[in-house]
């Protein structure tokens, strides 16, 4: 997609974490299989599809704020162990994964290119739905760190996207209040595209599955990161 001629009127670009710039399939998958070696329980593919949908459904009922931060950690793997039959205990598990989870920082394709390429032009504030000593650590240790000037983690602030309260936190954090001047860019239309329509402003959606957007209605589709450096 082209540039248009106001395109520089953003001065802020909020960025998703998980599935925008980590590869979180990778890092999940990383992370499970190293934390049941740890409990020493058999690794399986069967395990990690049984997970992602324990893992998801906990998420959405903690985006719903049907769960607290502390309680998903565990719960997931309440969820995980009822699914699969095996015996362990779900708190040790969570703790775990968590720990194994903070080392996982595989990239999207295209993702540091991207960031490099914007940060010279924007403030870039990274906005995540994340437990908070997972993504400090995570982001800490990698290559893209240095490109934001603040981060944004629900596990801080106690409510997450699509609570719009997220965004506004970003903007305070450097300054901005003009919301003309600012996009959102994530891959999730339930929590970043609508957290950024509610919020009122621009946002660019990464549909890298090529699925469809239905009545969500983002200002911009993109279907890999490069694209941004052609639209920003």
């Amino acid at each position: 997609m082209p540039k248009g001629p106001d395109a520089r009127r953003y001065d802020l670009v909020l960025f998703d974490a998980d599935d925008t710039l980590f590869d979180f399939g990778a890092c999940e998958a990383a992370a499970l299989k190293a934390a049941l070696e740890d409990a020493r329980i058999p690794w399986s593919d069967r395990a990690l599809e049984e997970y992602a949908g324990a893992n998801r459904d906990a998420w959405a009922a903690f985006e719903k704020g049907l769960l607290t931060h502390e309680d998903l950690k565990w719960r997931r793997f309440e969820d995980f162990l009822g699914r699969t039959g095996i015996e362990a205990d779900p708190r040790v598990l969570g703790a775990l994964y968590v720990d194994r989870l903070s080392d996982q920082r595989t990239l999207l394709p295209g993702a540091e290119e991207t960031l490099r390429g914007l940060a010279s032009s924007y403030i870039l504030v990274l906005v995540t739905n994340g437990i908070t000593e997972v993504q400090r650590r995570r982001l800490k240790g990698s290559s893209i760190a240095s490109y934001f000037s603040a981060t944004i983690i629900s596990g801080e602030l106690g409510f997450a996207k699509p609570d719009p309260r997220m965004l506004e936190a970003a903007a305070r954090a450097v300054g901005i209040a003009e919301k003309s001047r600012m996009v959102i860019v994530g891959d999730s239309l339930s929590s970043d595209i609508r957290a950024g329509l509610d919020f009122g402003i621009d946002t660019i959606w990464l549909n890298g599955r090529g699925g469809s957007a239905g009545d969500a209605r983002p200002t911009y589709e993109i279907r890999s990161l490069v694209e941004l450096l052609a639209i920003l």
